[in-house]
């Protein structure tokens, strides 16, 4: 039986991520096409890795994948042959943001969780401004805009409170809101109808 010469060609680079199983591709034969043929995988010392690479546990590295016998009235020639390159790389985890390191010093050092202290603001008090002076019956007396608590008071409108006003009823007309009340009335506080006019609480000093 005269046997026949052949040579065989595969992809020359296939690259696949671990955990991939390897998927072989028939080769092409130039010369005849055999009957039946068998199929290498070997790392760089040759030694086989065939199992491996179809269940998809090769670890990272590169391997060869080659045409290793045919039947009929075949031969494979040493030479000539293009074999298959094998390339298994890791598989990429997924990256995770950095935090800045000034960031985690800042943490570390109890910076970023520091409360801010807010100081305290205390308003300067101030005295109540003294009241303009008023006079009924040749006594003087209190106007107010709201009833002194417990104390009589009787009500007096506008006209007769800017007449009790002592030393004359021109300017302004003020009367405090309350007892030491920081507010004051200016002129009534409101402004009303025709012919209505403010009313304020008199009491005796």
């Amino acid at each position: 039986i005269v046997l026949v010469t052949i040579t065989y060609s595969l992809p020359a680079t296939t690259t696949l991520v671990t955990g991939t199983p390897f998927t072989s591709t028939a080769p092409t034969f130039t010369g005849g096409t055999p009957d039946s043929y068998g199929l290498a995988i070997v790392d760089g010392n040759g030694n086989s890795v065939k199992g491996e690479a179809f269940s998809g546990t090769l670890g990272p590295g590169t391997y060869y994948v080659r045409v290793s016998g045919v039947t009929g009235n075949f031969t494979l020639d040493a030479n000539g042959n293009t074999e298959q390159v094998l390339t298994i790389t890791a598989a990429s985890t997924p990256s995770t943001p950095s935090t800045p390191s000034g960031v985690i010093n800042a943490i570390v050092s109890g910076i970023a969780v520091q409360i801010p202290v807010i100081p305290t603001f205390t308003p300067p008090t101030s005295p109540a401004p003294a009241p303009q002076p008023f006079s009924f019956g040749g006594q003087q007396v209190q106007l107010l805009g709201t009833p002194l608590g417990d104390t009589p008071t009787q009500i007096v409108g506008m006209q007769e409170a800017r007449q009790m006003l002592q030393g004359g009823g021109s300017g302004d007309f003020r009367v405090p809101l309350g007892q030491n009340s920081l507010i004051q009335l200016i002129n009534g506080g409101v402004r009303l109808p025709a012919g209505l006019e403010q009313e304020f609480f008199m009491a005796q000093r």
